[in-house]
C-alpha cells in the first residue's frame, strides 16, 4: 500500500514578507512544517545513462536516484544573512554617510511601502537589495565575501584607456517578477548616478 504524503496547503507564507517557515519533505515520510527560511540549494543527480557500461557501486550510493544529492548554495545563503543585517540596520554602515545613499534609501522605502497600489513581493525587493548591497553596503558587511568577477580586457584595450565593467545577476523563479526587478534597478541606476 502506498502512503500519500501530499501537502494540503503548500502555500504557508505571505509573498510580501520574508518566508517564516517551509515544508521539509523527505522521501517516504510525511511533510513537516519547519520554522525559518529554507536554505538555498539545488539537487544534483547523475543522469541515468551516464554509468552505462560501467558498474560503479560508489556512484549509485552517492546519489539517490529519484532526488539526487542536495548541494547548498553557500554564497547565496551567506548573502541572504548579510543583506538581512543590512536591512535591519536601515541600510547604513553605522557611521555617518557610510552605506546606502539617500536616493537608495528613499527608493527602498518607496518599494517597501504597504500603501502602494500594487505591493512588491519580498523576492523582488530582496533581488534589488542584493545588487544594491554589492554596490553600496558598508565594507563591514562585505568582509569575507568573494570578489565579484570583472570582464578582463586585453593589453591593447587597456592601453587604449578602456575599462572593464562589473556584471551583476540575480536568479529568480518563473513568475516572480523579474521584469519589475529590472525596472527597479534601471530606476535606481539612473537616479543614484545623477
Amino acid at each position: 500500500m502506498t502512503q500519500n504524503y501530499e501537502v494540503e496547503s503548500p502555500i504557508i507564507n505571505s509573498p510580501f514578507i520574508e518566508p517564516q517557515c517551509y515544508w521539509h519533505i523527505e522521501k517516504a515520510k510525511p511533510p513537516v512544517k519547519a520554522a525559518g527560511r529554507r536554505l538555498a540549494s539545488y539537487f544534483y543527480r547523475v543522469p541515468e545513462h551516464s554509468g552505462k557500461g560501467r558498474k560503479q557501486k560508489q556512484q549509485e550510493e552517492m546519489f539517490e536516484a529519484a532526488k539526487g544529492k542536495q548541494v547548498d548554495l553557500a554564497v547565496v545563503n551567506d548573502l541572504r544573512g548579510r543583506i538581512k543585517q543590512w536591512r535591519q540596520g536601515e541600510y547604513s554602515g553605522g557611521v555617518a554617510y557610510d552605506g546606502a545613499t539617500l536616493i537608495t534609501k528613499e527608493l527602498l522605502a518607496l518599494w517597501r511601502s504597504e500603501d502602494r497600489l500594487q505591493r512588491l513581493f519580498f523576492a523582488q525587493i530582496e533581488a534589488v537589495e542584493t545588487i544594491l548591497f554589492l554596490v553600496e553596503a558598508s565594507a563591514m558587511y562585505r568582509v569575507g565575501l568573494l570578489k565579484i568577477p570583472q570582464d578582463e580586457l586585453s593589453g591593447t584595450a587597456q592601453a587604449a584607456g578602456l575599462r572593464s565593467f562589473v556584471r551583476y545577476a540575480c536568479k529568480m523563479a518563473t513568475g516572480s517578477g523579474k521584469t519589475t526587478v529590472m525596472g527597479m534597478l534601471a530606476a535606481w541606476s539612473i537616479l543614484a548616478n545623477i
